[in-house]
């Protein structure tokens, strides 16, 4: 049965990719599962250890792929500092970076499908759930994605206008609390990966200028103005997670999909320099 969602991509097994994805995701999390009992946790414990890095794993993967959707191989170097982060870090953003990923697969239109009412009802109780457990930031930066998607060229929905205006409204609500913004610490290698990272990612952007990848069942050309709108509001995003909560190795997985996708770009720098003397 076909899904008729903006939100939800296909994970087509016949395609190596997805794939390779599945068995490292399930590898993973069987790894950190025996590896949690084997220190001490109880199965369940464990178990619980090894989903969430298993589906950390593969959120780092689908979050590259939306972010630069010509860079198949790109999409899987984030991954090895991120199986090395495992071993120090036990707590991931999962649901927040769901959510992101549906965020992104609007503004880029990836899917090839038209977003829906119900996708737009998904997105504004997903918004609340945020908002309620985590950070105005979420109906913030969702307002922003689906601002943006209804401004720039393509089919115009007035749902996704209204709804972005509420989102908008309920992420201002924040700011009459003064305990919005609190003052938090940070370890010094998290400021430099944050640092290395924003500034390759925004490298990257700032060469990006076409794509050759089409939405699923090849309906359309994805617009490289949207993924590059979608990268810069990621980035922006990611940096207010880390100053405003120091949210960095628990969103990991999001950085490092940014390092994936980055790196290919480095020659392009390396050759703008170059061309500069």
């Amino acid at each position: 049965m076909e899904i008729k969602s903006a939100l939800v991509r296909p994970l087509t097994l016949k395609d190596k990719t997805n794939l390779t994805i599945i068995i490292l995701t399930v590898i993973t999390g069987i790894f950190f599962t025996f590896l949690g009992v084997y220190e001490g946790l109880n199965i369940f414990e464990g178990i619980s250890l090894g989903f969430t890095k298993g589906i950390a794993l593969f959120l780092c993967w689908a979050l590259a792929r939306e972010l630069d959707p010509d860079g198949k191989r790109a999409a899987f170097y984030g991954l090895v500092p991120l199986f090395f982060v495992f071993f120090i870090q036990n707590e991931f953003m999962i649901l927040p970076m769901v959510y992101l990923l549906f965020l992104l697969r609007i503004l880029s239109k990836s899917v090839g499908k038209p977003l829906t009412v119900f996708d737009l009802l998904v997105i504004f109780l997903f918004s609340v759930y945020l908002y309620l457990f985590y950070s105005f930031l979420f109906p913030l930066f969702g307002s922003i994605f689906l601002f943006l998607d209804f401004r720039l060229k393509g089919v115009k929905n007035g749902a996704t206008l209204i709804v972005s205006i509420l989102l908008m409204l309920l992420a201002l609500m924040s700011f009459v609390n003064i305990y919005t913004i609190v003052p938090v610490e940070v370890d010094f290698m998290s400021i430099l990966a944050v640092s290395t990272i924003s500034t390759l990612f925004a490298f990257r952007l700032s060469f990006f200028k076409k794509l050759l990848s089409t939405s699923d069942n090849n309906l359309y050309f994805l617009s490289p103005k949207r993924v590059k709108a979608s990268g810069v509001v990621t980035l922006l995003f990611a940096l207010a997670l880390a100053i405003n909560y120091g949210f960095i190795r628990e969103t990991s997985h999001l950085w490092f999909a940014m390092m994936g996708v980055s790196l290919p770009f480095l020659s392009e720098v390396k050759n703008k320099i170059k061309g500069s003397y």
